[in-house]
C-alpha cells in the first residue's frame, strides 16, 4: 500500500508565546521527533509543512529523508497547510497519514496500525482511540482528499470526520497518555518537569554562536530588526550537519576536527564525544531532446529560483534512481520518457547533494509546466539561458559529447 505522511509543523503557537515545534524534549526538539516516527513507519514518503519558523524547523530536521513543503498562509489556519501537504502527495498514493508536530508520544507503531488497519478496511477514515478519547494521528483515504483540499480556517478535517463519522475504522490504544499535546507553557511543564514556562527563545546573538543558525524572516523582520552575527557556519563549515543539539544529551553541538576520521570536521557533542555523520541527499535529472535543442524550465524554489534547469528532484528512500528521474520529468514537464543512458554523475565541494545527470528521449505525454518548474522551453546547448545551478554547464556539454560519440558509432 502506497502511502504518505503528512507532518503539519507550520502553526504560530500563539497560546505557547514560541515554536513549539523546536522545543526540547529528551534531547530532541518535538519535530523532528514528530518527523522521525513518520520517517521510520510503512509510509512511504513523509512531507513536512513547515510555516512560522520555518528556517530553523528546517534545520531540526536536516538528515531526514523528508519533503518540506513551505505553507505561506498558514497563518489562515490548519486547513492551509493540510492543503500544502496534500499537493506535494503523489496522484498515485491511497492513503495519507496526516501527524501534528507538538505530539511527542505518537510513534511509527502508532502509524504502522492506523495502515494496516486501512489495508485490511478500506475505510475512507481510520484513526485511534485513547483510553475512549478518539485523537491524532488520522488516516484519509484517497476518495477524501478533493474534500480534504475544500476544507477552510483552523478545523482541519474536522467537518469530514463527522460527514464520515459511520466510515470510521477505530484502533483502540489504551494509553491516553499517547495523545498528549503540547499548546501552552503549562504542558510543556508538565511534560518536562521543569517550571510553567519553556525555554526562552534564544537571542540573534544567542543563536548565532550556540546554534549556527541564519535568523528566520519573522525574527528578523517582525518587531523590528535583531542584531545578529551572520551564518559563518554555512560558509566555514557548509560539508556538516545542520543539527543544533546532541540527539543523546541534548548539550549544543560544536565543529571540530575528528582524528578517526583523518582530521574531517564534523559537529561533535562536547559532553558525551557523540559524532553527526551526515549523509549526502541524491538527486536524478533528464536531458531531454526538444524542438531542436534541450527542454529546460524556470525555477519556481530556491535554489535558483527564477533560473533555468533540467528537470530534477531528490531520490526518494527506497527508490530506483532511474525510476526517480522517470517521476520527476513527469510530475514537471507532462512527459512520459525513456532513458537512454547516464551522461554523468556531478558533486561539489561543501555541497552534499549528489546529482545524476541521464539523457532520456520523450516517448509520451503532454508537454505542461507544473510542481517546481514553470515556462518549459527548448533551448539551443549552445546559446543557454541564466542556469540555476554550476553543474548545469557541464551537464550540457558532456550530454553533446555524448551524442557526438554515438553518432560517429553509427
Amino acid at each position: 500500500m502506497n502511502v504518505t505522511a503528512i507532518v503539519l509543523a507550520a502553526g504560530t503557537s500563539s497560546r505557547m508565546g514560541q515554536p513549539k515545534q523546536l522545543l526540547q524534549y529528551e534531547g530532541k526538539s518535538l519535530v523532528r521527533r514528530a518527523a522521525e516516527a513518520a520517517v521510520r513507519s510503512k509510509a512511504r514518503q513523509t512531507v513536512v509543512v513547515t510555516g512560522a519558523g520555518s528556517a530553523a524547523v528546517d534545520a531540526e530536521l536536516a538528515g531526514l529523508a523528508v519533503l518540506l513543503v513551505h505553507n505561506a498562509e498558514y497563518a489562515d489556519g490548519m486547513s492551509t497547510s493540510l492543503r500544502a501537504g496534500l499537493r506535494a502527495v503523489r496522484p498515485e498514493v491511497d492513503a495519507v497519514v496526516v501527524l501534528l508536530a507538538d505530539q511527542p508520544f505518537v510513534t511509527s507503531e502508532v502509524v504502522d496500525t492506523l495502515i494496516d488497519l486501512h489495508e485490511k478496511t478500506g475505510a475512507k477514515i481510520v484513526r485511534p482511540r485513547y483510553g475512549d478519547q478518539p485523537g491524532n494521528p488520522v488516516l484519509w483515504d484517497h476518495s477524501v482528499f478533493a474534500e480534504l483540499l475544500e476544507q477552510q480556517g483552523d478545523q482541519g478535517g474536522r467537518s469530514l470526520l463527522q460527514k464520515y463519522a459511520s466510515n470510521v475504522a477505530w484502533v483502540e490504544l489504551p494509553d491516553l497518555g499517547q495523545q498528549t499535546d503540547v499548546d501552552t507553557p503549562e504542558a510543556y511543564s508538565k511534560l518536562t518537569g521543569g517550571d510553567l514556562t519553556p525555554p526562552a527563545p534564544l537571542s540573534g546573538a544567542t543563536r548565532g554562536a550556540a546554534s549556527n543558525l541564519p535568523l528566520s524572516s519573522q525574527e528578523r523582520g517582525l518587531g523590528g530588526e535583531v542584531s545578529a552575527p551572520a551564518d559563518d557556519h554555512a560558509e566555514e563549515h557548509p560539508h556538516v550537519g545542520g543539527n543544533r543539539y546532541c540527539t543523546r544529551c541534548a548539550t549544543p553541538l560544536v565543529v571540530q576536527p575528528v582524528e578517526y576520521d583523518g582530521g574531517k570536521e564534523h559537529q561533535v557533542c562536547p559532553a558525551c564525544g557523540f559524532v553527526v555523520w551526515s549523509d549526502p541527499k541524491v538527486a536524478a535529472l533528464t536531458v531531454i531532446p526538444w524542438n531542436g535543442g534541450i527542454l529546460l524550465g524556470r525555477r519556481t524554489q530556491n535554489p535558483g529560483k527564477g533560473r533555468w534547469s533540467f528537470p530534477s528532484g531528490f531520490v526518494d528512500r527506497g527508490e530506483v534512481v532511474e525510476e526517480a528521474a522517470r517521476r520527476e520529468a513527469q510530475e514537471e514537464t507532462g512527459l512520459e520518457i525513456e532513458i537512454t543512458g547516464l551522461v554523468g554523475v556531478y558533486s561539489e565541494p561543501g555541497n552534499a547533494v549528489i546529482v545524476i545527470a541521464y539523457a532520456a528521449e520523450p516517448r509520451g505525454g503532454t508537454l505542461r509546466a507544473d510542481d517546481d518548474l514553470v515556462e518549459l522551453q527548448g533551448f539551443d546547448p549552445e546559446r543557454l539561458p541564466e542556469m540555476a545551478f554550476p553543474h548545469d554547464a557541464q551537464i550540457v556539454r558532456d550530454w553533446l559529447d555524448r551524442r557526438a560519440g554515438l553518432a560517429v558509432r553509427r
